[in-house]
């Protein structure tokens, strides 16, 4: 590896041999001076290429350890969401949804939680208008394959979509098997709706939510690990 130390020896190496050459540059001796000028000429093509190198491995070294501190601050910012999340998720287990909170399917026609419900209990996914439904494809994509696993389960999906045509192109991009809702300004009134994140719970025949879970940019296989434990136990 090339480092300053080594130029430097080469460096004063040459000047030693430079020097030398200075004091007998009146000599008849022409072989030593055209080698003391070969010397010169390399120590100039060992500096040059000697600097490259360095300045490389330099900034390599810098790339690395720029890549490692983004990762550190990466995962620092993913635990960080995490915690805030489980927070939230625990605070919102043990609520009551309203069973009179009225929501509306893709025809337009209306129908309260209650009735959605209807004594079963029901696994809900909610999604925001403004949530980004790129970011969470991978979440979607564990919805849709354990939809086979969903069919002893009943599970509705709410959105707060202002027009039905909304929820329709919803519908279309996410290809969900499930009954899926709106309302305009949907609230739920549950600690998560504060983070305006999808999420998804368990609710019992008494509107009591258990097992909730926040989703985030990232986490698709924790959320899949989250649905094979949902399924089993329910």
């Amino acid at each position: 590896m090339i480092t300053d130390n080594y130029l430097f020896k080469t460096k004063e190496l040459v000047k030693n041999r430079f020097k030398i050459y200075l004091m007998n540059k009146n000599d008849n001796n022409r072989k030593f001076g055209i080698f003391m000028r070969n010397a010169i000429v390399l120590y100039f093509l060992i500096n040059t290429v000697g600097l490259i190198i360095l300045s490389n491995q330099r900034n390599k070294n810098r790339a690395m350890n720029s890549e490692l501190t983004y990762k550190n601050l990466s995962l620092t910012s993913q635990l960080s969401q995490r915690d805030t999340c489980m927070e939230m998720e625990f605070k919102n287990n043990g609520c009551t949804l309203s069973g009179e909170l009225l929501v509306y399917d893709i025809n337009g026609d209306k129908k309260s939680i209650r009735e959605l419900i209807n004594q079963t209990n029901t696994i809900i996914v909610r999604f925001f208008e403004f949530n980004c439904l790129s970011c969470y494809y991978n979440y979607i994509v564990v919805l849709q394959k354990f939809s086979k696993d969903f069919m002893n389960h009943k599970i509705i999906v709410l959105t707060d979509y202002k027009k039905s045509t909304e929820l329709k192109y919803f519908i279309r991009d996410t290809k969900l098997p499930y009954n899926v809702y709106y309302k305009s300004e949907l609230n739920l009134h549950t600690p998560c709706e504060s983070l305006e994140q999808p999420y998804c719970f368990w609710v019992d025949s008494n509107l009591i939510i258990n097992n909730s879970f926040i989703l985030t940019n990232k986490g698709a296989s924790l959320f899949e690990r989250y649905i094979e434990i949902l399924t089993l136990k329910h």
